[in-house]
């Protein structure tokens, strides 16, 4: 049997990306015209492979760097990481990145090592609020220099939150308001988090970058992808057989690219649909020490009790009086007080174009209706 051409939880690009085109174009559309967005996604949903699909087809038009706020844990790490992954992206030869560094960073004064993945900035004390305004203005200054736009994308945007947020954000908007060659990619998964921070009037960030909400992928240009996917590979799947896999995934590109490789997996030329509630099967089977984890921890009945019934009825209104009665919840404001808890959890999100949330993981529901029929 070939390699399983199906690859999901990492980031993916190039050939095993999907679709996706809309969202590219307007990117594309947005950034090197000088405007910021602000990339509103549920988990997993494939935020970081656009941004990388986005940096392929950019090639030399932009300069793109890529920081992942979730692997920074204060202003010091975020101002480390600005530093080194702008310098290295811009200039290539580690000699060039630490002399134009010498001259942008007067205040700001990195110590700079080799590593076998590249250029590594360190600073040693906690730093200063110049420090970081200097920092913050390095992709403008090198964005002059190189004549070429810097688009920065910061992913799990609402990470800073942690350190020291609220006085950040006012710097940064002080800072990129006025940058007319970078533009800035907002990007992240806790979306009451980030709507707070550019929706609410009280913020510095108001109204600064443009929403982009990304959803599912569209169901027939994914029905395609995955008919490909099998053909290159050496094997062959039904048309009909492929549409099965996405009534039940809904086009959300992680569980569906988990989906066809556990199928892969079980047989590459695909000619029965029962094949699908076998690699269900499988991977529920593979995850149910996780998900008996994450319901042990749930407290109180009315989450369990939510649960069941979005599991249940996933489309069903949540606060009607039929489905309060009939899973055992008290009062609507029950069923919000449990919602927001799971919503804070991550276990339950909204993905556009749903009008009300539903459970995140599609094999976590799966788990949970089995359990509720025993």
């Amino acid at each position: 049997m070939g390699t399983n051409p199906f690859v999901y939880g990492v980031e993916v690009f190039g050939e095993n990306f999907v679709d996706r085109e809309q969202e590219l174009k307007e990117l594309r559309q947005e950034l090197l015209s000088g405007k910021s967005v602000l990339m509103l996604t549920p988990r997993r949903i494939g935020k970081s492979s656009l941004i990388a699909e986005f940096s392929r087809r950019l090639g030399e038009k932009a300069i793109l760097v890529h920081i992942k706020l979730y692997e920074v844990d204060s202003e010091t790490a975020l101002a480390e990481r600005i530093v080194e992954t702008v310098l290295a992206a811009a200039y290539g030869r580690i000699e060039r990145a630490i002399k134009s560094a010498t001259k942008f960073l007067s205040s700001l004064r990195p110590s700079f090592t080799t590593t076998p993945d590249g250029l590594k900035v360190s600073i040693a004390r906690e730093i200063t609020p110049p420090e970081m305004a200097e920092a913050l203005e390095l992709p403008e200054m090198v964005a002059k220099e190189k004549r070429k736009r810097v688009i920065i994308a910061f992913d799990e945007f609402q990470e800073i939150l942690h350190f020291n947020g609220l006085k950040l954000e006012k710097l940064m908007k002080a800072k990129f308001e006025r940058h007319a060659h970078a533009s800035y990619i907002f990007a992240g998964s806790k979306r009451r988090l980030l709507l707070e921070m550019f929706s609410r009037e009280d913020r510095p960030l108001f109204r600064f970058a443009k929403p982009m909400e990304l959803g599912r992928i569209p169901l027939k240009e994914f029905k395609r992808f995955i008919i490909e996917k099998f053909h290159k590979a050496g094997g062959s799947i039904r048309e009909e057989i492929a549409g099965k896999i996405l009534d039940y995934t809904e086009g959300h590109p992680y569980f569906t690219q988990q989906l066809c490789h556990e199928i892969w997996n079980l047989n590459k030329n695909v000619r029965d649909a029962s094949i699908i509630e076998e690699a269900i099967d499988r991977i529920i089977a593979h995850h149910s020490a996780e998900y008996e984890q994450i319901w042990d921890l749930l407290r109180g009945r009315g989450q369990r009790n939510l649960l069941r019934g979005m599991s249940l009825e996933p489309d069903a209104n949540i606060f009607s009086a039929r489905f309060i009665e009939r899973y055992g919840m008290r009062s609507a404001s029950h069923v919000k007080k449990a919602y927001d808890a799971l919503e804070k959890k991550g276990i339950v999100e909204r993905i556009p174009p749903d009008k009300m949330g539903k459970i995140g993981d599609i094999f976590f529901a799966e788990w949970i209706r089995r359990l509720s029929r025993r």
